[in-house]
């Protein structure tokens, strides 16, 4: 340690390491990456935490502070949230502050950047490391028949390409699940992509950019491509989807993603049934269907060598297992991490454990009403397609403080602050 300054006061860079552990315990995660930006000492110490979980997939949800109505207590600006690394046995939690999102609510996300949304049509890009925030353009006009124009019109915003210096970005945003647009960086509005013909409404339910087209799969698990490089929106092209075996399962949750190399496109589908279930009500209580899932498939394709293939070809190839990674999907832009191999035990059996080898689904659309949030399904379990862990149970539906959990994994750098 450095000698003490002739005036008796020691550096801030000289406190040692136990004392600034014992500040970041007082602290949400995205002010001690702050803390961390204070000077190189300060950011070793913050890296060398082992209890920090920076580079670890987590779920960024609503925090646990509700009252007994749902109410937040939050009346100011920065809105608490928090972390839950579910690499852990027991599922550890971070607080979360992020500034800025009052009455606003996150419907996409990648790397660092949050796509939130609020009710009054505004949509844009907000960095909750340093608060900066990029408006998106606003919702696009032709929302459909008898849709509000609002920016709750927006069921996802898919973040594609995150803001670099001059603000270039690229998000394709999901319009009450039948329209999709794109806007780039400095762009005025919204490029609405062409629907094919006859594609009914209500049919989009994912959306990914690969090899430089957008690529979105409907409700039946057909998929259709934009090239992007063209200028001018084309007509889309169909790929056929794979061959499914159908049997007693019916498929929903259907999601694009890109293979880790990002040489192969991939398609994940969910399989289960329908169940009758009862939501009971302050004036009684409804039936209704709900889709139940029981397990998770994925395949692969390379768009570049099946390009001509005949219809009756898909070249579509099983994908059975990911190794020591784990697919992370969602309102998240989808993406791979490894994970270590932790151990489970029976008290913590509840949380279901993130494990190497997993799909794992965070549900992604707006103040949808699943009571299952979170889905793991372990592709090396035993039977595992009849046994998912369902993570976190949620009934807590206040539209003024409730966020779908998303995935983040939180990074340490030295941020430019604003």
């Amino acid at each position: 340690m450095a000698a003490p300054e002739s005036d008796g006061i020691r550096p801030w860079a000289d406190l040692p390491v136990e004392m600034v552990d014992a500040i970041v315990q007082q602290l949400d995660l995205f002010s001690t990456t702050r803390l961390a930006s204070v000077c190189t000492s300060w950011s070793t110490a913050v890296a060398t935490n082992a209890a920090l979980p920076f580079g670890t997939p987590c779920l960024l949800m609503t925090g646990e502070e509700e009252d007994d109505n749902g109410a937040r207590g939050d009346d100011h600006e920065d809105w608490s949230y928090q972390l839950m690394n579910l690499t852990t046995e027991r599922g550890d939690s971070f607080p979360a502050l992020i500034r800025d999102v009052q009455e606003q609510w996150w419907v996409g996300g990648k790397d660092d950047w949050l796509a939130v949304v609020d009710r009054y049509g505004g949509a844009r890009l907000l960095n909750p490391y340093t608060g900066r925030q990029i408006d998106l353009p606003r919702t696009p006009a032709a929302v459909g028949p008898g849709v509000t124009n609002t920016g709750l019109g927006f069921d996802r915003i898919v973040v594609c390409a995150t803001p670099s210096d001059d603000e270039g970005y690229l998000v394709i945003g999901m319009v009450n699940d039948y329209l999709l647009a794109i806007a780039r960086g400095r762009d005025d509005g919204w490029t609405e992509l062409r629907n094919p013909d006859g594609h009914p409404a209500g049919g989009y339910k994912d959306a990914v950019v690969h090899k430089g087209k957008v690529f979105a799969v409907d409700k039946s698990g057909s998929i259709y491509a934009w090239d992007l490089q063209g200028g001018a929106c084309p007509e889309p092209e169909k790929l056929e989807p794979p061959h499914i075996d159908r049997g007693e399962f019916e498929h929903e949750g259907w999601k694009l993603a890109e293979s880790a190399d990002r040489r192969r496109l991939l398609l994940v589908w969910t399989y289960g049934k329908m169940v009758n279930c009862r939501r009971f009500k302050v004036y009684g209580c409804f039936d209704y269907l709900e889709f139940v899932a029981e397990g998770a498939r994925l395949c692969e394709r390379d768009v570049d060598a099946a390009a001509g293939l005949s219809d009756g070809d898909a070249g579509w190839s099983p994908v059975s297992s990911l190794g020591d990674h784990s697919l992370f999907l969602g309102a998240n832009y989808p993406f791979f991490a490894r994970v270590g191999n932790q151990g489970t035990s029976d008290s913590d059996s509840v949380w279901g454990m993130v494990r190497p080898n997993c799909i794992c689904f965070a549900k992604g659309h707006l103040f949808q009403s699943q009571d299952v949030d979170v889905e793991v399904f372990d592709l090396d379990a035993e039977e595992y397609q009849y046994n998912p862990y369902k993570l976190i149970l949620s009934n807590s539906r206040h539209y003024s403080s409730y966020q779908e959990p998303i995935w983040f994994r939180p990074t340490l750098k030295n941020y430019d602050l604003e």
